[in-house]
């Protein structure tokens, strides 16, 4: 009797060491799944943020594309004619030109590429100027007066995504600021014990309070149709929890 006890005991030992080996399996399974998901999420986010700036990028390019034809039309007009310092000067600007251009596309490369997870330091100076060199092409027309009040610092995060939080954040300042005669966008840092506080403030009309429950739900928007896919919020909600900060 002794004996069969012992053999019941250890078949229903192994049975719950079975099932608890294949909860472990499901739970893994269902973690790797959620963080593919965020991932997708994030690296659609960021596709949805360079949509949405596209026809502002392609107004910057137009820009010094079309000077570029026509200084090198000038330039070469001027060699013919034997003007070597008015075409050296023309090819200077020109230089110039071609190194905005390619600045203007090396940050959208950058900005689109995906992070590495491993590499979890970031300067937040950095950070700052690639994103506002990023929605520069969304800052229209109008008087802005940028307030810095913060230093640079490393902060545990990976570059990429940390850029990708600003412009976000950046993008809905701007876009909340539309309409004012007087825009104020406030930069400010505050360093604590266990994390650094970083603010972005505008001087918009700010939300309903109805909707700030929804503020970082994935689709959710109060912009007009084309204007707002509801993922810029929620992608950077699920980075900063990721990163163990928060947002609010």
């Amino acid at each position: 009797a002794l004996e069969r006890r012992i053999a019941e005991r250890t078949a229903d030992l192994r049975a719950s060491n079975a099932r608890l080996k294949a909860e472990i399996r499901e739970r893994e399974h269902t973690e790797l799944t959620l963080r593919r998901t965020q991932d997708y999420l994030i690296q659609a986010g960021k596709l949805a943020v360079i949509g949405q700036m596209a026809t502002s990028i392609a107004h910057e390019l137009n820009q010094p594309l079309a000077a570029l034809r026509t200084l090198s039309g000038n330039t070469v007009r001027f060699l013919e004619r034997g003007k070597l310092d008015v075409a050296s000067a023309n090819l200077g600007t020109i230089n110039q030109l071609v190194d905005r251009m390619g600045k203007i596309t090396a940050s959208l490369r950058s900005f689109a590429r995906r992070s590495d997870p491993s590499d979890s330091r970031a300067s937040l100076t950095q950070a700052v100027e690639a994103a506002l060199f990023l929605v520069e092409p969304r800052k229209g027309k109008g008087p802005l007066t940028l307030i810095r009040d913060f230093a640079d610092c490393q902060l545990a995060i990976d570059q990429t995504r940390l850029e990708q939080i600003l412009v976000n954040l950046f993008s809905n300042a701007l876009d909340a600021m539309q309409g004012q005669q007087e825009r104020v966008l406030t930069l400010r840092g505050e360093p604590g014990a266990q994390h650094y506080q970083f603010m972005v403030r505008d001087n918009g009309h700010g939300l309903p309070p109805d909707t700030m429950p929804r503020l970082f739900e994935p689709f959710f928007t109060t912009k007009e149709v084309g204007k707002g896919t509801g993922l810029g919020l929620a992608m950077v909600y699920g980075i900063v929890r990721q990163n163990d900060g928060c947002i609010n």
